[in-house]
């Protein structure tokens, strides 16, 4: 009974955490978009410049023309200069994210290397909760194996 509880706060849990680290498409207004709105919002979130027919699959009634794209892309620049910053690339490393290659070259090198700082953070963050959880050399939380017990 213990065991059935267990897995089922166990499973309940890996269910609530895959659903809030899933990431949300944001929904836009099909009747009249503000493509440079949307634009920008690509762009802050570090989104590809393929992810416009995303929008359209979206909104089936909308064609893309070339003054859309065009308009979407102005914003998505905007967007990036939000995205591409030192700052920014360190939250993304210590959430344990990778880094779009999104930003333009200039400054390139800074961004990666403040994303590859928080990385680390993360990395030992997560290692050191790791070994607090399960202690190297405790008999208790040994795998079966190694246990000394049999």
């Amino acid at each position: 009974m213990k065991k059935l509880a267990l897995l089922s706060v166990f499973g309940l849990s890996a269910i609530v955490t895959g659903c809030a680290t899933t990431a949300q498409q944001p929904q836009i207004d099909c009747a009249a978009p503000d493509w440079y709105a949307v634009g920008v919002e690509d762009g802050k979130a570090g989104r590809y410049p393929y992810e416009i027919s995303r929008h359209q699959k979206q909104c089936q009634a909308i064609k893309l023309t070339p003054e859309i794209i065009k308009t979407w892309e102005a914003g998505r620049q905007i967007g990036l200069n939000s995205y591409c910053t030192k700052g920014n690339a360190y939250e993304i490393g210590q959430r344990g994210y990778s880094l779009n290659q999104v930003c333009p070259e200039a400054g390139l090198l800074e961004i990666q290397q403040s994303h590859a700082l928080g990385y680390q953070q993360y990395y030992r963050r997560a290692q050191l909760s790791r070994d607090w959880a399960y202690p190297v050399f405790h008999p208790w939380y040994a795998p079966l194996p190694y246990r000394y017990w049999r």
